[in-house]
């Protein structure tokens, strides 16, 4: 089969995909557009099944082929209501997105805690607790911000742009990527690599988004936090 051919079967693939849902059909070329245009190598489009939340973390952990569990994440918006507009940097924002493991639960304190730190250790002027108090966004409201509805939040090209939060958790993993919602609740973000076996013939091995590549590509400002740590590592905060 030709090039053209070849690129011809794929167009049609993907309408045949999408045809249904041409509103889920806009948010992947939009997506798709960007990462091409910004030079992403770990990220790629997946539709899966309608229902898919309705399964277990197991069950989703399988579908997308990630080696376990803790490879899953979401995304989530929250707001700062104690927000002092005149502190107002890029390290003090009004509104954050969230990117946990769905194996973990988000600890509110140390949270606003790693918040607290990113302003207070890279601005003279010091926020104190009572510039602090993050709430989560309602899926209205959430989807106001990011232009994504509900279980479809993924953390590109919101209405706004606002720093991430980021569990440095999944730094740690081995290998180093994980998944992502995809802009809609029946997308997902992540990777199909092709690799070559000893006969020579072409296997796609399943991968997520490249960490350290959310970390250093990512257009907002992105923040590894140890939301797990003890209360030691804050004493130097502002009060």
């Amino acid at each position: 089969m030709s090039d053209q051919n070849q690129q011809s079967s794929s167009v049609q693939t993907q309408v045949e995909i999408f045809k249904d849902n041409w509103e889920m059909a806009k948010v992947a070329l939009k997506l798709k557009i960007y990462f091409a245009e910004k030079g992403w190598v770990s990220v790629d489009i997946q539709k899966v099944e309608k229902g898919y939340y309705d399964q277990d973390l197991s069950w989703r952990m399988r579908r997308l082929g990630a080696p376990s569990e803790a490879y899953l994440c979401k995304s989530m918006i929250m707001e700062n209501t104690g927000f002092k507009q005149e502190f107002e940097s890029k390290y003090y924002q009004r509104f954050y997105c969230v990117i946990i493991q769905y194996v973990t639960k988000m600890n509110s304190d140390k949270l606003l805690k790693a918040a607290r730190a990113i302003q207070n250790n890279n601005c003279e002027e010091k926020v104190g607790k009572s510039g602090y108090n993050l709430r989560l966004l309602n899926e209205e409201e959430s989807n106001q911000m990011t232009g994504y509805g509900y279980n479809g939040v993924t953390p590109f090209l919101f209405n706004q742009k606002m720093p991430i939060l980021i569990s440095d958790k999944l730094g740690n993993l081995n290998p180093k990527f994980f998944f992502l919602g995809g802009g809609h609740a029946d997308l997902k973000l992540r990777k199909l690599k092709l690799i070559k076996n000893i006969s020579y013939q072409n296997l796609f091995i399943q991968k997520g988004v490249s960490f350290d590549e959310f970390i250093n590509k990512h257009e907002y400002d992105v923040y590894p936090c140890d939301l797990s740590d003890t209360d030691k590592n804050w004493k130097h905060l502002q009060d």
